[in-house]
């Protein structure tokens, strides 16, 4: 939950020179959309595939004495 908040806060400093100083640029819009819409979902499937090995994983046992 806090890496989803991340992702979306990461592009501001792209955003932010933008909307200060009124330099736009296609590129940086793109980038900062592309950045806030895909850091999200990626971030998720990292998660659930990590979720996912930890379910999975066996535990180990204990030598046999």
């Amino acid at each position: 939950m806090i890496a989803a908040g991340g992702c979306w806060l990461a592009p501001l400093p792209l955003i932010y020179p933008m909307v200060t100083t009124g330099e736009w640029s296609v590129a940086r819009v793109l980038f900062a959309v592309l950045f806030a819409v895909l850091g999200p979902l990626i971030g998720r499937v990292i998660a659930r595939a990590t979720l996912a090995s930890w379910r999975n994983r066996q535990p180990s046992t204990p030598p046999a004495v």
